[in-house]
């Protein structure tokens, strides 16, 4: 292999510590903000926490093993075709694996911000569940190949199907959970400026804060999908990326939504603890609107639970 293969590595590994760092920042920013805004002690912020938690595990994992392997196989090996060996047969399943589950949080937890915010209507995210099922089946086979050392070397192409066919369908799964979730969030938006008594506060900030969001995990996925196809050495780069992007587009939206409810605390002066009233509203269709904050996971499902407590649903 030539030399630009053994660069675009070290780039590579580069690029992963830059984004680690901004990954691991962005992080400390979101415990600031949920420690000082008190909202780590609310329920519906935990499946969050929880989901943020795993990919903070799983992208140090991913740039401990990166790390060690690339010292390995530039320090420590004696020729080049030991270190090609080496790149292409030791600590590719753990990345492998390490990867795939980046993803594979991704989705799961897109499936279910949008099973919530449709009320836990099952049949809103079977699709979701299935392409997600699919993904799951590709990427192990995918994980499972490249222990073998021999298909890694001899037939790289299978490799691709396999791990294309995963990242295509992680990336359809965001797509139609993106779109399902926001055609409710703006059939919400339209439905309550239409029922409600009072100004309704606009929802078209969480709207584009989900767009936003979808938009930069479903480019990027797209961009290492077709580079890792066409046999592109931009993909090596992108792979180590993987982890660490797919995490900070995630903490993105915590921190959008956090700030937006900070500013509105600060300069809110009307009591939002009067009852909201509807005219004619069925409670399975609508979704509250939240006058302090709506959490891109839950905080609807609890504002509603609030309201229609209320009688007011």
């Amino acid at each position: 292999m030539s030399s630009s293969y053994d660069a675009a590595h070290l780039a590579g590994l580069i690029v992963e510590n830059i984004l680690y760092g901004i990954f691991v920042s962005m992080l400390s920013l979101v415990g600031y903000l949920l420690v000082a805004q008190k909202k780590i002690k609310e329920r519906t912020w935990w499946p969050l926490i929880v989901t943020v938690g795993a990919i903070f595990l799983l992208s140090t994992a991913r740039l401990i093993v990166d790390s060690k392997s690339l010292f390995i196989a530039f320090v420590k090996t004696e020729s080049r075709s030991e270190r090609d060996a080496f790149l292409l047969g030791s600590y590719t399943i753990p990345k492998g694996l390490i990867g795939c589950g980046v993803i594979w949080l991704g989705d799961f937890f897109v499936i279910y911000r949008c099973w919530i915010v449709w009320r836990r209507r099952i049949e809103v995210v079977l699709a979701p569940i299935i392409l997600t099922a699919g993904s799951l089946a590709c990427g192990f086979r995918f994980v499972s190949l490249l222990g073998n050392h021999s298909t890694v070397v001899n037939d790289p192409q299978t490799l691709s199907r396999w791990l294309t066919g995963t990242f295509v369908l992680s990336l359809c799964t965001n797509v139609i959970a993106t779109a399902c979730l926001a055609f409710k969030i703006w059939s919400v938006d339209r439905r309550s400026r239409r029922n409600l008594d009072i100004h309704a506060k606009s929802l078209t900030p969480i709207l584009l804060v989900i767009i936003e969001s979808g938009a930069l995990n479903a480019a990027f996925i797209f961009a290492f999908t077709f580079t890792f196809a066409v046999e592109s050495l931009a993909s090596i780069p992108l792979s180590y990326a993987l982890p660490h992007i797919n995490g900070s587009t995630f903490l993105l939206v915590i921190i959008r939504v956090l700030v937006d409810t900070a500013r509105e605390a600060r300069y809110t002066t009307f009591d939002d603890s009067r009852p909201i009233s509807f005219r004619r509203v069925n409670p399975r269709e609508e979704i509250a609107v939240s006058m302090t904050s709506m959490s891109a996971a839950g905080s609807a499902e609890e504002t509603t639970r609030k309201v229609a407590e209320s009688g007011e649903l």
